[in-house]
């Protein structure tokens, strides 16, 4: 953002959002999208799995160095 603002002449201390730079730029949050898409596709990957499934939904592993076998 710091370099858009800078191409666009607006000073760091203009009461002015980040919503309102990427407007006037004609950009998007692009590293945001990137994320999401990433999350999606990983969340797909995991679905297939029928293991990792349970893993991902609960985020339980048992085994050994599980707490209720320590407790």
């Amino acid at each position: 953002m710091w370099f858009l603002r800078r191409m666009l002449r607006i000073s760091w201390t203009s009461h002015i959002t980040n919503e309102d730079i990427l407007l006037k730029a004609d950009r998007r949050r692009k590293l945001l999208t990137t994320i999401r898409l990433r999350q999606l596709q990983f969340f797909g990957h995991v679905m297939r799995k029928e293991e990792m499934e349970e893993l991902f939904v609960t985020g339980r592993i048992e085994g050994k160095g599980t707490e209720e076998d320590n407790g």
